[in-house]
C-alpha cells in the first residue's frame, strides 16, 4: 500500500482498515512471506492508532506452507467495519527527538539493519552509509530462526537486546532504512514485555 513507508494520516488509515472489515472487536492475524517484517509493520501501525487486537503469525506464510496447512485462492470480500483511530503518543520519533537522543543516555537508538550496513560496509542501499551517532545495532535478521522464520525464544532475544543496553533504557527508538525492519525489532522487544504493562508468555501473539 502507498502509505507503508511514510506514516499515513489517521483518516487514511481508518479508511483502509474499514474497507478490510476491521472493527473494534475484530481479531487481526497478520502474516507475510518476508521474514515477518511487513506483518510487524502493520502490527505497529495498528498499535500506534490504538488498536490492540492484532497478532503476528509466527513464521508467517513459509511455516504455514511447511506444515501443510490449508490454503485458498479465493479473494476475500469482507464487509466494511467502523475502524476508529485513537493515535497514541510516543510511537513515532521525529527528527528533533532523535537528535536529542544521540546524547541522551536514557534513550537507546537501535539500528535494525545488518552489521555491514550499520558499519557502512558492503552494498550501500541508502544515500549515506553508516548509522546515527551513538546508536547500537541489533539486526532484525538476528531475531528469527532462518529455517522457520519464527522469532527466537525469550532467552536468546533477551541476550541480544540486553548486550546493547536496550532493555535497561527508559526509551528505545528503533530505526532502519524505511521503517519496516525496525517494526520487527520493536515486535521482538514487545515479546519480552518492553512497551507493555505485562510480558506475554513467549509465543503468545501480540
Amino acid at each position: 500500500p502507498h502509505f507503508m513507508y511514510p506514516m499515513c494520516s489517521a483518516e487514511q488509515f481508518a479508511a483502509s482498515m474499514s474497507r478490510l472489515g476491521i472493527g473494534p472487536d475484530t481479531r487481526v492475524v497478520l502474516y507475510d512471506d518476508m521474514l515477518n517484517i511487513w506483518a510487524a509493520r502493520v502490527w505497529w501501525m495498528l498499535r500506534s492508532f490504538g488498536f490492540e487486537r492484532a497478532a503476528i503469525l509466527n513464521g508467517g506464510w513459509k511455516k504455514w506452507l511447511a506444515e501443510g496447512r490449508a490454503v485458498s485462492t479465493e479473494i476475500a470480500t469482507p464487509a466494511p467495519a467502523p475502524f476508529v483511530c485513537r493515535p497514541r503518543a510516543g510511537f513515532i520519533a521525529d527528527r528533533h527527538e532523535v537528535s536529542t537522543a544521540i546524547d541522551d543516555t536514557a534513550t537507546c537508538l537501535l539500528h535494525s539493519l545488518d552489521a555491514d550496513e550499520y558499519a557502512g560496509r558492503g552494498t550501500i542501499r541508502y544515500q549515506r552509509p553508516g548509522h546515527i551517532p551513538s546508536s547500537v545495532n541489533v539486526s532484525f535478521l538476528d531475531l528469527i530462526d532462518p529455517a522457520t522464520q519464527t522469532y527466537l525464544a525469550a532467552g536468546p532475544l533477551h541476550e541480544r537486546f540486553d548486550r546493547v543496553g536496550a532493555l535497561s533504557a527508559d526509551r528505545v527508538i528503533t530505526y532502519c532504512g524505511g521503517a519496516i525492519a525496525a517494526c520487527s525489532t520493536a515486535f521482538a522487544m514487545a515479546l519480552l514485555g518492553h512497551g507493555r504493562d505485562e510480558a506475554p508468555r513467549h509465543g503468545e501473539p501480540l
